[in-house]
């Protein structure tokens, strides 16, 4: 049998039909049959939902997805004092830097490691 083609939605029209999905009281499977949709594209926008990809209702009160974007400001980072950290130099070359406050056992389980591969 021959899939229908692909039908583009808007997220307003996604949103949409994900009410209605939990207005239902259908399981995933029930709901997506009975709307001519694959259950897997169910289960896609509904993480894209909860991932905040997509609005949790149609509220005319609630910003556009484009408008939700948060400013972000970047700022350097304080420079690591020499002493916040323990430093090997390898004998084939290049140096391996640790936290000072790492524990040993952790240091070891790489020089472990290392010493097993080199």
């Amino acid at each position: 049998m021959k899939k229908p083609p692909r039908r583009v939605r808007r997220p307003e029209e996604i949103v949409e039909i994900l009410e209605r999905y939990r207005q239902s009281g259908q399981s995933q499977t029930e709901f997506s049959m009975s709307h001519g949709l694959g259950a897997s594209t169910l289960q896609y926008w509904l993480r894209k939902q909860r991932e905040g990809h997509l609005p949790a209702t149609l509220d005319p009160k609630s910003p556009p997805i484009a408008k939700q974007l948060v400013p972000v400001r970047i700022v350097d980072a304080p420079a690591a004092s020499v002493d916040t950290f323990i430093e090997f130099e390898l004998i084939a070359g290049g140096k391996l830097r640790f936290p000072r406050d790492l524990p040993p056992d952790v240091i070891a389980r790489y020089a472990q490691a290392l010493g097993h591969r080199c």
